[in-house]
Formats: C-alpha cells, sequence, structure tokens
C-alpha cells in the first residue's frame, strides 16, 4: 500500500481519510480512532522512536519525569517531537492567552525573555512606554522612567520618575518624584508624592504631596498627606497629616502626627502628637510629645512629654521640660522648669528653676528652685523657695516654708518651717512650724512639732531615732531607736548607736552623750552624763548625773551614783550608788580608793587615796616568788646623771639613768628579761623607775648586814680595848 490512500468507510480524500459510522443523531455507537494507551514508564523504556509517534499516558505513577518523558507530569495525549514526548496543545500553551491561561507549571511557564535574551521587558498603553524590567530598574505607569537608561530606579504610576536619570530612586504614584532628574537615593510613596523635586538626594516621601514642594533638600523623611508638603530645606522628618506642612527652610525637624509642627519655619524640633507645636513658627530646638504638647508654644528648649504638656507655654517659656498629661498646663513665661507626672507644676505659670516628678507634684507651686519627687510632693507649695522633696507626700502640706529637703514617703508631709531637712518614711512627718531639723531613717523626728514654742534644731539619723521628742529642742540622734523614748521637751542631748539613750524620757535631763549600742538605755532624770561604747552606762537611771564611762559596759552597774568617770571595758564603780570614784582600766573596779587604775583581779593595778599612788602587790597576781638577784653590787654600777631634755625651752635640771648604760648593767647583772626597759613605737627607750625600789631596798639591806658585822667587830674590839686600858691602869696602880 506504499503510496496509496486509504479510505474507511468512504473514498479517501488524504493518505488516511476515515469517515464516521454515524456522522449525525442520537446513536450511542462509539466513533473515533483509539491511540495507543501506554503508561509513562512504557513510554519512557521505547527506543529507536519515530517522530510525529502518538500515545495516550495512563498514569504517571511509574516511571520519571527525566529523559525523553521529562514532558511527561500528566495523564493526556502526548507525540514524539524527535527528542521527547510533548504534549499535545503544549506548544499552544507558551503564547499567553489573553483570556487566561490554565495548565501553567511553576518554574517552567513564564512571562518575559528566556536565558540568554538579554533584551529589558517593556510593556505599553495606547503605544506610549508603560512600564519597562530592566537589568537594574523597574517601572510600570505611562510615562514611568521614560526619560532613559538608570540604575536601580523603581517607578511605580503615572508619570513617576519620568524624567530622572538618577540612580536609587524609588517612586510609587502618580507624579511621584515627577520632576526629579539626577537627584539620587529618594523614596516617594503617593500622588505627587515629591513632585518638583530635581537634584534632592536621600529623601522618604510617603502620602499624597508629601515633600510636594522639595526641589534639592536632602535627607528629609515626610509620610502622611501634605507632610513637608513646601520644604526645601534637609533633615527633616514629618509623618502624619499636615505635619511640617509649612516649612521652608527649617532643618532638622521632626514631627510626628496630625497637624504637629503644621506652621514651623524653625530648625531642631521634635514633635510627636496631635497638634503638638502646632503654633511654634521661629521656636527652635523644643520636643513635644502628647496631644497638643507646646501647643501654643513660639519659644526654644522646651521639652513636652503628655496630654496638653506645656500646652499654653509661648515666646518667653525656654529651657522648660514636662512630662506628663497637663504637665506645666499653664505655664506661660516660665522658664528652666522639668515637670514630670499627671499635674506635675500644673499652676506654674511664671516661675523658673523648678523641678516637679510625680502626680501633683508642686501642682499649686509659684515659687521657684524648688524641686519635688514622689506622688503630691509640695503639692501645696505656693511661695516657698529652694525646697527638696523626695517621696510620696513628702513636704505635701508645705506652702511658704523654704530650704526645706524631705526624702522619704511623708517626710516633712506636715511641715511649713523652713531649713529643715527629712530623709527617710515619715522622717519629720508631724512637723508643722520648727525649723532647722534634720531627721535621717523611718519615723525619726516623726512627731516632732513647735510644741511648748520648741522643736527647733534637733538631729536624728537612724530609725525610730528622737521618734517620741515633740517640742525639744537640740537633740542629736544617730543610731536605731536613738533617744527614741526621748521626752517631749528634752533639750541638748547626744545620742550615737542602735539603742543609745533610748529609755530617757523626762524632760528635765538633758545635756548627755552616748555614744555606743544601748549606752545610757534606761529611763528617768539623767544629766549631763557622758556615755562612749557598748552598753556603757547601761543602768544608769534616776538621778544619776554628771557620771561619764568610756568602754564596752563601762559603768554598767552603775543606776544614782553621781561624778564618775570610768574608762575601760567593764570598769565599774564599787557599788551601784557610788559617787567620785575614777576607774580606768578593762575590768577595773572601783576598791576602798577613789581612784583605781589598772585591771581586774589577773591583772596588777594602782589606785590613789590622796595624796598617795598605791600598787597592786598581792601574791595572788604573781608567780615564781623569788629573792632578788640584784642589790648592792649591781647598784655600785649604776651611773646617776643629772641632764637637760633637749625639747625643754626652760632647759630645768633632770635626774635619772641614761637608758642604754642601763640596760650594759642589767646584762651584766645577768637581767636580761626585765620589765625595767621598755621601747615606745618609735624605738625610744624608757625606764620604769618604781622597780629600783625594792633594789634600793635589797642593797640597803645588804649594806645593813655589812654595818650590822662592823658594829659588832666594833664592839668586840671595844672590850678587848676597855681590858687593855683596865690593865694598864692596874699596872700603873702598882707604881
Amino acid at each position: 500500500m506504499a503510496f496509496s490512500q486509504v479510505g474507511i468507510g468512504t473514498v479517501p480524500s488524504s493518505t488516511l481519510d476515515i469517515a464516521a459510522t454515524n456522522a449525525t443523531g442520537l446513536t450511542t455507537n462509539v466513533d473515533g480512532i483509539l491511540i495507543p494507551r501506554v503508561t509513562r514508564e512504557r513510554a519512557q523504556s521505547m527506543t529507536s522512536i519515530p517522530t510525529s509517534t502518538m500515545i495516550y499516558i495512563t498514569e504517571v505513577v511509574t516511571g520519571t519525569a527525566s529523559g525523553i518523558t521529562s514532558n511527561v507530569t500528566a495523564v493526556g495525549f502526548y507525540f514524539y517531537n524527535g527528542t521527547a514526548w510533548e504534549k499535545l496543545g503544549a506548544s499552544a500553551a507558551s503564547g499567553w492567552s489573553i483570556t487566561g491561561n490554565s495548565g501553567i507549571v511553576d518554574g517552567t511557564n513564564y512571562l518575559g525573555t528566556s536565558a540568554g535574551t538579554n533584551i529589558d521587558v517593556a510593556f505599553r498603553r495606547n503605544n506610549a512606554a508603560s512600564g519597562k524590567i530592566s537589568a537594574t530598574s523597574t517601572s510600570f505607569g505611562v510615562g514611568a522612567l521614560s526619560a532613559g537608561a538608570t540604575t536601580n530606579n523603581t517607578a511605580f504610576g503615572n508619570n513617576a520618575l519620568t524624567l530622572s536619570t538618577g540612580a536609587d530612586n524609588v517612586a510609587l504614584g502618580s507624579g511621584a518624584l515627577a520632576a526629579t532628574t539626577t537627584g539620587t537615593t529618594n523614596t516617594a510613596i503617593g500622588t505627587n508624592a515629591m513632585a518638583a523635586n530635581t537634584l534632592g538626594a536621600n529623601n522618604t516621601a510617603v502620602g499624597k504631596s508629601a515633600l510636594a514642594g522639595n526641589l534639592i533638600g536632602t535627607t528629609n523623611t515626610a509620610v502622611g498627606v501634605n507632610a513637608l508638603a513646601v520644604s526645601t530645606a534637609t533633615g527633616n522628618t514629618a509623618v502624619g497629616y499636615n505635619t511640617l506642612a509649612a516649612n521652608i527652610t527649617g532643618v532638622t525637624n521632626t514631627a510626628v502626627g496630625t497637624n504637629a509642627l503644621v506652621v514651623n519655619t524653625a530648625s531642631g524640633n521634635t514633635a510627636v502628637g496631635y497638634n503638638t507645636l502646632a503654633a511654634n513658627v521661629t521656636g527652635a530646638n523644643n520636643t513635644a510629645l502628647g496631644t497638643s504638647a507646646l501647643a501654643a508654644n513660639t519659644g526654644a528648649n522646651n521639652t513636652a512629654l503628655g496630654w496638653r504638656a506645656l500646652i499654653a507655654n509661648t515666646g518667653a517659656g525656654t529651657g522648660n521640660t514636662a512630662v506628663g498629661a497637663s504637665a506645666l498646663i499653664t505655664n506661660s513665661t516660665g522658664a528652666n522648669n522639668t515637670a514630670v507626672g499627671f499635674n506635675a507644676l500644673r499652676f506654674s505659670a511664671t516661675s523658673t528653676g523648678n523641678t516637679a516628678v510625680g502626680y501633683n507634684t508642686l501642682s499649686s507651686n509659684s515659687a521657684a528652685a524648688n524641686t519635688a519627687v514622689g506622688f503630691s510632693a509640695l503639692q501645696t507649695n505656693t511661695s516657698g523657695a529652694n525646697n527638696t522633696a523626695v517621696g510620696s507626700n513628702a513636704l505635701a502640706a508645705n506652702a511658704t516654708g523654704a530650704n526645706n529637703t524631705a526624702l522619704g514617703t511623708s517626710a516633712l508631709a506636715a511641715n511649713t518651717g523652713g531649713n529643715n531637712t527629712a530623709l527617710g518614711t515619715s522622717a519629720l512627718a508631724a512637723n508643722d512650724t520648727p525649723s532647722d531639723n534634720t531627721a535621717v531613717g523611718y519615723n525619726a523626728l516623726s512627731i516632732n512639732t513647735n510644741n511648748a514654742g520648741g522643736g527647733n534644731r534637733n538631729t536624728a539619723v537612724g530609725s525610730g531615732a528622737l521618734a517620741a521628742l515633740n517640742g525639744g529642742v537640740g537633740n542629736t540622734a544617730v543610731g536605731y531607736n536613738a533617744l527614741a523614748a526621748n521626752a517631749t521637751l528634752s533639750q541638748y542631748n547626744t545620742a550615737v548607736g542602735a539603742l543609745a539613750l533610748s529609755g530617757v524620757n523626762n524632760a528635765a535631763s538633758i545635756n548627755n552623750v552616748a555614744i555606743g549600742y544601748s549606752a545610757m538605755i534606761q529611763s528617768g532624770v539623767i544629766t549631763e552624763s557622758v556615755a562612749v561604747g557598748s552598753n556603757a552606762l547601761y543602768s544608769a537611771a534616776n538621778t544619776s548625773t554628771r557620771n561619764t564611762a568610756v568602754g564596752k559596759s563601762a559603768g554598767s552597774n552603775l543606776t544614782t551614783g553621781t561624778d564618775n568617770v570610768l574608762i575601760g571595758t567593764n570598769a565599774q564603780t564599787s557599788g551601784a550608788g557610788s559617787s567620785r570614784e575614777i576607774v580606768i582600766g578593762s575590768a577595773a573596779t572601783a576598791g576602798a580608793y577613789p581612784i583605781t587604775i589598772g585591771g581586774g583581779a589577773a591583772y596588777s593595778g594602782a589606785y590613789v587615796n590622796a595624796p598617795s599612788w598605791s600598787t597592786s602587790s598581792d601574791r595572788r597576781l604573781k608567780s615564781d616568788i623569788k629573792d632578788s638577784p640584784l642589790g648592792l653590787d649591781f647598784i655600785k654600777t649604776l651611773r646617776p646623771v643629772s641632764y637637760f631634755r633637749k625639747d625643754d625651752v626652760n632647759r630645768k635640771t633632770e635626774y635619772g639613768f641614761i637608758a642604754q648604760e642601763l640596760e650594759i648593767a642589767l646584762n651584766n647583772a645577768g637581767s636580761t628579761n626585765t620589765g625595767i626597759l621598755g621601747h615606745t613605737s618609735n624605738g625610744m627607750y624608757a625606764v620604769r623607775y618604781n622597780d629600783f625600789l625594792p633594789i634600793t631596798v635589797k642593797a640597803v639591806q645588804e649594806q645593813q648586814e655589812v654595818i650590822e658585822a662592823l658594829q659588832k667587830k666594833n664592839e668586840e674590839l671595844m672590850k678587848i680595848n676597855a681590858a687593855i686600858i683596865k690593865r694598864l691602869e692596874a699596872l700603873e696602880n702598882k707604881k
């Protein structure tokens, strides 16, 4: 049948002509051609396939989309194109339809130029340039980026960047950056955004007409309709409707919020919030954050953060800082004020140099140079100046008092006086008109008032110090609960140490000094006494006066005695009611003498029974008792001298020994470890002369033995002489 025509059911009019058995009608008989049906795996295994061979793929589960079946990814008709099976109709799908496309394969189908075709993709409308995708720039819109070659520009919108030959610009919106020629690195989003910009660079505009008037200004940011609409300056930031709308030449301004800095022409301002700095024209270096903050301002160097903060401030009010709703709300011409907190410095209109931090702080103030930190601190202050209040309700009632300092909740809360200092919760809390008081610590001087016209010049440092004083004068207490029970009118007492003088509770207790933990702790009338050391004069009570105790627990046994002096740890009088005793030494206790110097039972001491001194010499204090080896022979080696002291301008003659010579004499006598010689901290020698008394006694004893022996021998000689004389007389009588 080579070169023949075959007709099935008809006379052939081509190489193969098949006529349907039932070309018309409603019969259910099947007419058509059945193409060979195979799986993808079978199609992949075929070899020596003639071009144009047709098959029908029944499934794509078997085999792989690779090699000659790389295009076989779905069930359907395929023909062999000479190198691979190609889906019937796929070639037609390579042209994109104007009514939509189907059968798109991600990574395979695309709109644009193929690899190796380095040609820009261009769009047109009514045969006018309406977009282009180039190697470095992208545009979409009639006239967008139509001036020619550019680098790294993006333009979307009619006439966006239409004249640009610059680089790194982004324009989104009709007319955005329409006049820009060589300007670079600008971003404009919105109709007519930066529409007049020509050479300006590094600007950002978002919103209709944002930065619309900018020509050559740089580093501006405008977000919002009409933001920086007429600006030609640099370094401004505007976010919100009409922000910085009138600004032309002002630089480095920041405006965020509707109408923020709307009429501004000055520089260095920051406004965040609706109507912030709305009236500002020439004021520079202002900062406003919050609705209507600094709304009326025309001054400079002000900072306002909060609803209506500094809302009334005008040109003369400079250097103010307001943080919080209604802070400095009535200030007009006052300068250099700082207000942080709701209503802080609310009614301060013309005052200067105030600082208020906290709700209602200094809210009534009209004076100058006050500082208030904390809820209602100095809230009623009107004309009092130079006050400092830190803490809730600190100096809350103060109206006219000046030069006060309060730190802590309710410190000086009731105060109206001056020159007071209170640090600590409730310190000087009740103080009304007294002045010159200092209280540091919880409840220190907490109830002090102008009782009986007093309450002045007291100092309390420590929790509870002078907590009960009310009207007393000139008291000083340092330490926990020092002078805590002090009578309301006590005067001129000084207590340093926890619980020192804490029990004194009588107004007649005056002029006492107690330094140390629990020093002079008891109650009663105690006057003109001094206790230095933990528990010193611990038991001193009613009628105990003019006693002085220095040392831990010194005088702790004393209750009612007077005029005693005790120096040393645990130094004690002879009895609880002793008077006029002086005891010096650790654990020393007065005995039968009014003056005692030395330690306790384990130590020697000295005692005075006027006018003489006594030194302890009890056998019970000594060990290794021996007869002294030093006596007359030692004394004979000593050289007593007279001399002048070099520092004695009067050159008075003194008598004694040279210590270095004495050391040699002692060493020669075999006594090398004695208390006779000592050394000061700077190496100078010292001599304990009282040790020579027993040595001298030994020398006298030895000398006395010699004398007595000579006396005895002399008596014997005298007897012999007497006998001889008697015999001579007898011989003479015989003549």
